[in-house]
C-alpha cells in the first residue's frame, strides 16, 4: 500500500504550475500570490506623532524654556506645519510632526492659557519621545510580501499599504473529487441494507469550496480501473 507521504510526493511531482493573472484586491482572499511585494514607500511616510499634545524642539526644553508660544494645530493628512525657537505646534496621534520639531509632550501635562501652552513644573521630558520615525518600520523597497504567501485579510492591509490596487496570484485549479465503490448511493436515492451513503466527497468538496480552492467537480464511478482511467482522461 501507498503511504500517504509517498502519495504526497508523487502528486507535487505531477503538478503543474499553475499560470498567474493580476485580480483585484477583494478577488485575491484565500488565493497565492505569484510576485514579490516591496514597499511602495517608507513605513511610517512620514514622523508620525503617537500622542496628543504639543511639539516642541527639544533644544528649548535643554535651554530651560517650559512655556511655548502655540503657532497652530497640525491637521491629519495636512502639509507639516513649523515652529521657530520657543514656539510650539498642536498636535494629535498620527498627525506629522511639524517642521522644526523632533518632540512631543502629551497633553495631560500640558496647561493651556490661550496662545501660550506651559509645560508642568514636573514633567519629565525625553529627546524625541513620542515620535514615530519615517522608516523605522520598514524602508522603500523592502520586502512586504513574498511570492507563494497565501493571501488572508492581514496580507490584504499589507497590498494595499504598498499602493497595490490589484495583485498576481495563481489561478485557482480545476478540481475533481471521484468516489469509486459499487456499494455507494447518492443522499435522495434509496439505499439498500448492503449499501452506504456517498458522503466523503461531499466532506472534500464543500471544505475546498469553504477554502477557496478552485472549481471542484464530483464524480462517483462503478468499480474498475478501466472506468476510472477514461473518466480521468475525461477531466484533462
Amino acid at each position: 500500500m501507498t503511504q500517504v507521504t509517498e502519495a504526497e510526493a508523487l502528486i507535487l511531482a505531477h503538478m503543474p504550475r499553475f499560470p498567474a493573472r493580476h485580480e483585484p484586491l477583494p478577488a485575491c482572499i484565500g488565493r497565492v500570490l505569484a510576485e514579490d511585494v516591496q514597499a511602495e514607500r517608507d513605513q511610517p511616510p512620514f514622523d508620525r506623532v503617537t500622542m496628543d499634545g504639543i511639539a516642541v524642539a527639544y533644544r528649548d526644553l535643554a535651554a530651560g524654556t517650559r512655556s511655548f508660544e502655540v503657532v497652530g494645530t497640525q491637521a491629519a493628512g495636512a502639509e507639516p506645519l513649523a515652529v521657530a525657537a520657543g514656539q510650539c505646534v498642536e498636535v494629535m496621534t498620527g498627525t506629522p510632526l511639524p517642521h522644526g520639531a523632533d518632540t512631543v509632550v502629551p497633553v495631560e501635562r500640558v496647561q493651556r492659557n490661550g496662545a501660550v501652552a506651559a509645560i508642568a513644573a514636573d514633567a519629565t521630558v525625553t529627546a524625541k519621545q513620542f515620535v514615530h520615525r519615517r522608516g523605522s518600520d520598514r524602508p522603500q523597497g523592502s520586502l512586504v510580501l513574498r511570492a507563494g504567501a497565501r493571501l488572508g485579510p492581514p496580507e490584504i492591509a499589507v497590498l494595499a499599504g504598498a499602493g497595490r490596487a490589484t495583485a498576481l496570484v495563481a489561478e485557482l485549479p480545476r478540481v475533481a473529487v471521484i468516489s469509486t465503490g459499487d456499494e455507494l448511493v447518492e443522499a435522495g436515492f434509496a439505499v439498500g441494507p448492503h449499501q452506504i451513503r456517498l458522503t466523503n466527497d461531499r466532506e472534500v468538496k464543500a471544505g475546498m469550496a469553504q477554502h477557496r480552492l478552485g472549481n471542484v467537480t464530483r464524480a462517483r464511478l462503478r468499480d474498475g480501473a478501466k472506468a476510472l482511467a477514461v473518466a480521468i482522461d475525461r477531466l484533462d
